[in-house]
């Protein structure tokens, strides 16, 4: 498991350690602020504005088994590897709050639906990862299909 190619531990935000413990609890490649629309590789139309996703974990590619790792995603270094191994891949995107709430519902579900039409994985997952849940959205969550994950209290 490897935070070479992420933020030093000093530079990590709150939503970091919530993106830090769910990859030490599940595991495998995660590329942080992984980009959709304007700075994406498709052609957007004028006017565009760039979008980020909080993380993309590869779950599963056939172009490789990646070591487990959480890389902060860079253009010039990653985007052709990130391409080629996500193209038929199964992913999560991983969309990060301290609450459960609805803005990060919308960015989970405009999130998945970005990264399909930029990337073309095979299998596209929904994760909110939070501390604090609400048992309305959970509900919510529960029909979508998009699953919440909190880290075990201690």
């Amino acid at each position: 498991m490897s935070l070479a190619n992420w933020k030093t531990s000093s530079k990590r935000t709150y939503e970091d350690g919530l993106i830090l413990k769910y990859w030490q609890a599940h595991g495998d490649l995660v590329f942080t602020e992984v980009p959709v629309g304007r700075d994406g590789p498709r052609q957007w139309p004028e006017g565009a504005r760039p979008r980020r996703i909080d993380g993309v974990r590869i779950v599963s590619s056939e172009v490789e088994k990646a070591p487990s790792a959480i890389v902060a995603f860079s253009k010039s270094r990653d985007a052709i590897r990130f391409e080629q191994t996500i193209l038929g891949a199964e992913v999560e995107v991983l969309e990060v709050k301290r609450s459960l709430d609805r803005v990060v519902l919308g960015q989970v579900i405009i999130g998945a639906d970005l990264l399909e039409i930029e990337y073309a994985p095979s299998k596209i997952d929904q994760v909110v990862i939070c501390e604090v849940g609400d048992p309305v959205l959970e509900t919510v969550c529960d029909r979508r299909g998009i699953k919440v994950w909190m880290p075990p209290k201690r």
